[in-house]
């Protein structure tokens, strides 16, 4: 774990930040509108995605006027003080993220996906393409024929 604890803007970061075992605080201030909007408009009971998956609030989400100065340094320093809500947190965190990956393999993720296009891609120009493994890690490409030999990119 790089930190003890983190604040992040509610989105994907909190997501990110849940996986590496951090135990978070998740804020996203607005104001005026767009405040007002969000309350009556929003029909979901969780902002940050762990909390969304979990259906109940791990993460703490200090929204809108809650997003308040002294409201988020007690929070983050009870995160600090209090080993055992920083480790209930990152137990419940971690299921969370388990199932995330049972249901979602990373041979599934779009990057992959996008990988195996461009590699699909390149062998169908003839290039040859050297795998290390079948999980999809770092893939290398042999030299790339000369631009004389008639191939193009």
């Amino acid at each position: 774990m790089a930190c003890d604890a983190a604040m992040a803007v509610s989105g994907t970061v909190v997501l990110e930040t849940a996986a590496l075992g951090t135990p978070l605080l998740s804020v996203y201030s607005t104001g005026g509108l767009r405040a007002l909007m969000g309350r009556y408009l929003a029909k979901v009971r969780y902002a940050s995605i762990p909390n969304i998956l979990a259906n109940k609030e791990i993460i703490p989400e200090f929204l809108g006027p809650a997003c308040e100065p002294d409201k988020l340094s007690n929070a983050l320093r009870s995160l600090l003080d209090e080993p055992d809500m920083r480790l209930s947190q990152t137990a419940q965190l971690s299921r969370v993220i388990d199932n995330l990956l049972q249901s979602h393999p990373p041979e599934y993720s779009p990057s992959m996906k996008a990988s195996a296009h461009i590699i699909s891609f390149l062998e169908r120009r003839g290039l040859q393409i050297e795998s290390s493994s079948s999980m999809g890690e770092a893939k290398t490409l042999n030299d790339p024929p000369a631009p004389d030999e008639g191939r193009t990119m």
